[in-house]
């Protein structure tokens, strides 16, 4: 058996992980945010504003494999929101209708951290699952425990940001005692953009490259990902960045009849959509 003997236990639903020795388990997590709303009376409407903020991060350390085996770490783990709103509205009444115009902007900005390293015993421990001891080195003509070294791994850092503006209205007239038409509109634009910062450090993958290219010809197809594991793939590092933004209607429309104070019939109709 390869490693330490596991943690037996009676209960599953205990989930007791058999963490490896040297490893410290914590979570941070930092929340706050504040929000205000100022009501001004016109006399004939109200000019409503609502603003708000909020700030969330996290921050924490794991053991990914959750076994005594040091086979993969997770030391920089975490991510934070950022969000910003701001809202007008303007609403009154005159006569038979009562009517709202508004507007909403929101900004939201994300960042998450995506980090795995190699543990003390990943290169023995992969070796010893495939019954191959010394393959690694015989594949990346490097010395036994340096193809995947201890703390070597990826390191990789996403950046994203959305802009959501849009303008509304929502309007109700009594047709008649008891009848009333209701119809509201919105237009929504968003914008949103990405970039991913990809780093990963894994010398028998850059080895491999180095000897047989992009398409690691020196390596057997069936070994090529065991060498240049998806998540440890030194031929994916670089920079990118995407974006994308669009527009689109949303609205709702309603006739409603009080046929007596606890009877109410009414038809509607609504359109939706989702950035």
């Amino acid at each position: 058996m390869f490693g330490p003997t596991p943690v037996l236990q009676d209960e599953p639903e205990d989930r007791e992980p058999a963490l490896s020795p040297e490893y410290s388990i914590w979570e941070r997590v930092e929340e706050y945010g504040f929000s205000g709303e100022i009501n001004w009376d016109m006399g004939f409407a109200t000019l409503t504003s609502v603003t708000a903020y909020r700030d969330s991060r996290a921050d924490r350390s794991y053991d990914p494999d959750a076994s005594p085996v040091d086979i993969i770490r997770d030391t920089n783990d975490g991510e934070q929101y950022r969000t910003f709103s701001q809202e007008l509205r303007f609403q009154g009444e005159t006569g038979a209708l009562n009517y709202l115009f508004g507007a909403f902007y929101s900004n939201e900005r994300i960042t998450s951290r995506d980090s795995y390293s190699f543990g003390a015993d990943y290169e023995n421990w992969v070796e010893t699952l495939i019954g191959i001891p010394g393959i690694f080195s015989a594949l990346t003509g490097l010395p036994a425990g340096e193809s995947f070294p201890l703390g070597g791994g990826t390191n990789d850092v996403f950046h994203q940001t959305g802009d959501s503006l849009s303008v509304f209205t929502h309007n109700s007239l009594e047709l008649a005692p008891g009848l009333t038409l209701a119809a509201g509109v919105r237009y929504n634009w968003d914008w949103k953009s990405l970039d991913a910062d990809l780093y990963t450090n894994n010398p028998g993958c850059a080895a491999a490259v180095a000897a047989g290219g992009d398409g690691l010809s020196t390596i057997p197809a069936a070994l090529r990902q065991l060498v240049c594991v998806p998540t440890f793939d030194t031929r994916r590092n670089g920079h990118y960045e995407s974006s994308r933004s669009e527009g689109d209607w949303t609205g709702t429309a309603s006739l409603s009849y009080k046929i007596t104070p606890d009877i109410n019939l009414y038809g509607s109709y609504s359109r939706g959509y989702k950035a």
